[in-house]
């Protein structure tokens, strides 16, 4: 057996091996309360952006919507614009056959006026 000098000593020894530990442990204790701040605030940027993200997909998703609608209006006045046309060709006929009409109208009014100067010439009396 050691002497109680021994015991002492080794005591003293276990002690500030014991002490050591300790302030290790509260040393890495410390570093993990950092680390569990740092995860947090980690955690707390990720949920802003994925606050920002849904925002983002919101605004994209209007956006489609107001295109599919432009798309639609834009459709709908193509439709219209062809149906203009249409009518514009309908009238540019009706004008040619009216322009035809008038002059045949004109044709048959010359006619006339030729005739009524060969019955004012027949109506003229020989003196």
């Amino acid at each position: 057996m050691g002497s109680i000098d021994d015991v002492g000593k080794k005591r003293e020894s276990t002690l500030r091996t014991s002490k050591q530990a300790n302030a290790v442990a509260q040393q890495a204790n410390a570093v993990a309360q950092q680390v569990n701040a740092v995860a947090q605030q980690v955690n707390a940027v990720a949920q802003q952006v994925n606050a920002v993200a849904q925002q983002a997909n919101a605004v994209a998703q209007q956006a489609n919507a107001v295109a599919q609608q432009a798309n639609a209006v834009a459709q709908q006045a193509n439709a219209v614009a062809q149906q203009a046309n249409a009518v514009a060709q309908q009238a540019n006929a009706v004008a040619q056959q009216a322009n035809a009409v008038a002059q045949q109208a004109n044709a048959v009014a010359q006619q006339a006026n030729a005739v009524a100067q060969q019955a004012n010439a027949v109506a003229q009396p020989d003196f």
